[in-house]
Parts: structure tokens; sequence; C-alpha cells
């Protein structure tokens, strides 16, 4: 299944379901599992991460695949900005550690 899975989620808006699935936890108590593949999930967007959460929180695979809707909220724009500014960053960061610090 999860072959499948991950080509289908490979289809999604998964910065939007990060978003979304960001505002639909705030403030809520979940188990330490749960709480460690949202972070995960929210920092990398990605079908692998994607899988890790639905692993922990089967649900929010609804929520994955409703997300591909055309229409995007200001905070998703911005929150998308930031993401991109700072795999930027994180990306100039490990480029100077490989090739240049000492």
């Amino acid at each position: 299944m999860s072959g499948k899975l991950f080509r289908q989620l490979e289809n999604c808006n998964l910065e939007r379901a990060a978003c979304i699935l960001i505002r639909g936890f705030k403030g809520k108590i979940v188990r330490k599992e749960v709480a460690k593949s949202l972070n995960l999930f929210t920092n990398i967007p990605c079908p692998e991460t994607a899988i890790n959460f639905y692993y922990e929180f089967p649900e929010a695979l609804v929520i994955m695949f409703g997300a591909n809707g055309a229409s995007r909220l200001r905070e998703e724009e911005e929150w998308i900005s930031v993401f991109n500014d700072n795999l930027k960053r994180v990306s100039l960061i490990h480029d100077y550690l490989l090739n240049e610090a000492i």
C-alpha cells in the first residue's frame, strides 16, 4: 500500500495540507508520536513525511487528499513563502558546512 499511497501523495498539495493541519491542531493536546510526526510533516511537507504522519494519525489522509483546491488563503501563501525562504537558508548553511567549513 505504501507505494500506491506514495504515488497518490506526490500529486497532492502537501504544503497546503500542512498549513491546514497546523491550524487544525493549534492548541490541541495530542500524543507525543503524533506531535513529532506532525512537526516533521509541517517542516518538510513531502510524500515520505506525509506517510509517516498518516501512520500516526490516519485521519490526516482526508485532509492531504482534499488540499488540492486551487484557491489559497493568504496565511497559506505566507507560510509557504516563509518555508521556501527557510529552505533556501538551510541549503546555504548546508553547502557552507560541506564545502567551506574547517
